[in-house]
């Protein structure tokens, strides 16, 4: 493992945090981890990578968020401190934070995230293809995947977690990096869904981007009964304005499925990308 600082950062916290993991996880070979002060910097290592890597680093890069990558079982981990450089003094956030990349980068290695974008072909690809919609209805299911699948590893992180009793790192992990955010984008409930997408079908990919981002915390984070734990749902029913109810009826076949049927294994993903297009599809007939 190499440690890289880009910017003008205090390395003590991180030297801490990463001290305190090596006693619970053995790291894949060879990882980089990238210190980002700001955004920018990332083009720094964008321009180390080889060239048919880097458009979707490039993609992940520009979403403004820590993120692990992998390429040919090289292991990358960037953290984005803009915005929030003060938060690696907080030591549970900053443990949370490369924790959550780490096991990334572990499944990874592991090659479950492989398996995973194999099932996602077969069992969503493969069938959106044989579907009789206009290609740019095809490009939006295509893009609800990618954001279904980023979801489905996120739970494997987030549960994983969970399982290992380090819920307190999780809780407050997202307690920062969810409330220190500026706005909270409002959701566009099922009911008003339909309508709207037969005027603007890629206003349906948008929709669940934001939603399976937050169901990708928000439903291991219901295991856990800590007045934080508690504290972090009021403030997202608060930027919903009360209305997570409706959220969870619109995504509730998402949450069944979650809470009893979730596992690593191949059957739980085939169900997953099942309901997911059979629902998706649905909205955009």
């Amino acid at each position: 493992m190499h440690l890289h600082f880009l910017g003008t950062i205090d390395p003590q916290p991180f030297d801490q945090a990463l001290h305190a993991i090596l006693k619970h996880y053995k790291l894949p070979e060879p990882l980089e981890i990238y210190i980002l002060e700001h955004q920018r910097y990332g083009n720094l290592v964008l321009e180390h990578l080889p060239k048919e890597a880097r458009t979707s680093f490039k993609i992940a890069l520009h979403a403004g968020t820590s993120f692990s990558y992998d390429y040919q079982n090289n292991h990358y981990i960037i953290i984005n401190l803009e915005g929030n450089k003060q938060a690696i003094y907080q030591k549970n956030y900053l443990q949370g934070l490369l924790t959550h990349e780490i096991l990334h980068s572990i499944h990874y290695a592991k090659k479950l995230y492989t398996s995973l974008q194999k099932d996602y072909k077969q069992y969503y690809l493969q069938p959106l293809a044989k579907l009789t919609l206009p290609q740019k209805k095809k490009n939006v299911l295509e893009h609800i995947g990618r954001s279904a699948s980023l979801m489905l590893k996120d739970w494997y992180v987030n549960t994983e977690l969970i399982k290992k009793k380090e819920g307190k790192l999780l809780v407050d992990y997202y307690a920062i990096n969810f409330t220190h955010k500026k706005t909270c984008p409002q959701p566009v409930f099922y009911e008003k869904l339909r309508p709207a997408v037969k005027k603007d079908p890629e206003l349906l990919a948008i929709v669940f981007e934001f939603e399976f981002a937050l169901l990708s915390f928000l439903l291991p984070l219901l295991k856990i009964h800590t007045k934080k734990a508690f504290a972090i749902r009021q403030h997202i029913e608060s930027c919903y304005n009360l209305n997570m109810d409706e959220i969870e009826r619109k995504l509730g076949s998402f949450v069944e499925l979650y809470q009893d049927y979730f596992s690593p294994q191949k059957k739980f993903r085939k169900m997953f990308y099942t309901l997911l297009l059979e629902q998706t599809k649905n909205i955009l007939n």
